[in-house]
């Protein structure tokens, strides 16, 4: 596979014994599909698909009224929601990814409630009658937080490929949004807070509850 932003990857041939490797455009690794253009909303819409199919094989509890409300969002939260979230420690969230992670949130939590879309009824609304707020975006940047904190401590290779750099360039176009600058506009702080453990909590608070718009 051929990294590259451009929307056909360049061809690239490789011989091994005179056979020539397949040329992929998404490759699947360990349940995550590594896109050719390195971006998330291919995965994400695979994760939605797999997510929403778990949730129609539980539709007999998680719809039935029968069960108090608390009782279905404690079993979506448990079986439905980490099926959409794994593997999100690495998502680079943009605000195209953040509307469709509230959008399957909330798709989750109209169907809980047999709210249909002729019904015309908002978002807000929708959480006022579930007595809920959106907390699937916050708990995605919860765990990556803590991810991020385990990788800068660790100190490994993983640690200069978040802030590495490329020769070579600039390509034609927007310059895409940073992995860290999810959290913080300025890299080096985040490096410098991950290391103490107890700055860090404090940081990872802030940055859940701000949910900073890229």
């Amino acid at each position: 596979m051929v990294v590259s932003k451009k929307a056909e990857a360049p061809v690239c041939k490789i011989l091994v014994d005179g056979s020539t490797l397949n040329q992929l455009e998404n490759f699947k690794y360990l349940r995550c599909t590594i896109s050719g253009t390195c971006k998330d909303e291919y995965e994400i819409k695979i994760k939605s698909a797999q997510a929403k199919a778990a949730y129609n094989q539980l539709r007999s509890v998680l719809c039935n009224k029968k069960l108090s409300f608390q009782c279905r969002y404690r079993v979506l939260k448990c079986y439905v929601h980490p099926i959409y979230t794994y593997c999100s420690e690495t998502w680079t969230i943009s605000n195209v990814i953040q509307d469709k992670i509230c959008a399957f949130e909330m798709w989750c939590l109209r169907r809980m409630q047999w709210i249909s879309w002729t019904a015309k009824k908002s978002n807000a609304e929708v959480l006022t009658i579930t007595c809920k707020q959106k907390s699937l975006l916050k708990e995605i940047k919860r765990r990556q937080l803590r991810f991020l904190g385990h990788v800068i401590r660790k100190g490994e290779l993983e640690t200069p490929s978040l802030s590495g750099k490329i020769d070579g360039k600039k390509s034609r176009g927007k310059e895409r949004a940073l992995f860290l600058q999810q959290f913080l506009e300025r890299p080096n702080d985040i490096k410098h807070a991950a290391r103490d453990r107890e700055k860090w909590k404090l940081f990872t608070n802030e940055a859940i509850n701000v949910c900073k718009q890229i």
